[in-house]
Parts: C-alpha cells; structure tokens; sequence
C-alpha cells in the first residue's frame, strides 16, 4: 500500500500511509491544514517507502517556502515520535497535545484553546484516563477526532455532543450550523464513531 492524498478542501489535505500492528486498522491519517498563522499538520506520520517519503517532503517542503509562516504540529494522543522529531528538525516545528512531554517538545493544549488562527482544541478524558484531543476546523467546516479509548456508545455520544455545540453556538451568533466534515486521524475507526469521512 502507497501513500494516498485527498484534498477535503481548499487548505485542508489528509493522506494516510500504511501501519504495522494496528489490528484490523491497516491505515494511519493524516492531517494538513492551511491556516492563517502556521502550516499545521495534525498527527503526521510519513511513509516508509523511499520515493513516497521523498514525494511527502518535496510537497511539504515547497509549502512551507510558499506559504513562509510557522509549521505547527497538533497531536490527538500520543506522537510518532520519530515522525515528530524529523519535522522539528526539518522545519524547527512547535508541537502541542493533550498532554504535554517537554523531553519530546511537545507542550500541552488546553481545552477551548486555539493552538492556531481558525483551529479550536477540546480536550477529553476516557475513562482509562487517557487524554485525547480533538480539533475544531470552523474555516474548512470539519473536525479531526482520533483514536479514543472507550466502547463506541460512548465515542458516539461524544461526536454528538459535538455537533449540538457547534449548532448552538451558530445559534448564539445568529449564524446557521456550517456543514461539518468529520476526518478521522490516527488510526480511528469510521464504523466505531458512526461516521464517514
């Protein structure tokens, strides 16, 4: 399996490569944002593959020239950490998650902070105690949500919980609800959030 690239919409790119001991899980997604102040890349992980990881950096590489602002890099859980470490190197790139590792240079992201201008970050705790992250795209009308420790029940209550504040704050404003596309990151599972990319 290669590299695979979808453009969701202006500014906004997933791309998924291939995982080992996933279970059933056989992709890893991720994200890449246009945002105002940085280019951002949520839960990155680059292929294996020698002339695909040349054609991610070559892409990549020319976008950040183009664009000339920060590379900002958001994690829903834990980091690859060897992905991590190649961009920081490569683009002295500033990372944030739902825990924060100052060994790895990751700082933590608190819930209902904007890590980036048009991107929100909501925490969430699982029942294990594991932190995750979720982040809120109002520009590009999506949001990226992750692996989440939990039964599908409870990661279905989450997603609607989701939508309905979106929708009330649309309210709160005036506005209407926009559209909301739901891209997974990491690893989740589509069928496990009653969801569709």
């Amino acid at each position: 399996m290669t590299m695979d690239v979808t453009k969701i919409t202006e500014g906004l790119w997933q791309w998924t490569t291939p995982t080992s001991g996933a279970g059933d899980v056989p992709v890893h997604r991720s994200t890449y944002v246009e945002a105002e102040d940085a280019t951002v890349l949520i839960d990155p992980r680059f292929p294996d593959d020698a002339a695909e990881r040349d054609r991610f950096w070559r892409a990549f590489d020319g976008d950040v020239a183009r664009r000339g602002l920060p590379v900002l890099v958001l994690l829903t859980g834990g980091p690859d950490v060897a992905a991590l470490a190649e961009i920081q190197d490569r683009h002295a790139a500033q990372a944030s998650g739902p825990v924060g590792d100052r060994a790895r240079g990751v700082a933590p992201a608190p819930d209902g902070t904007a890590p980036a201008t048009g991107i929100v970050c909501r925490t969430l705790t699982a029942p294990t105690g594991d932190r995750r992250a979720m982040f809120l795209l109002p520009g590009h009308g999506a949001v990226v949500i992750g692996d989440f420790p939990d039964t599908p029940e409870r990661r279905r209550t989450l997603v609607e919980h989701v939508v309905q504040s979106t929708v009330l704050a649309a309210q709160r404003t005036g506005g209407e609800p926009p559209p909301i596309r739901w891209l997974l990151s990491s690893v989740a599972e589509p069928d496990d959030l009653n969801v569709r990319d």
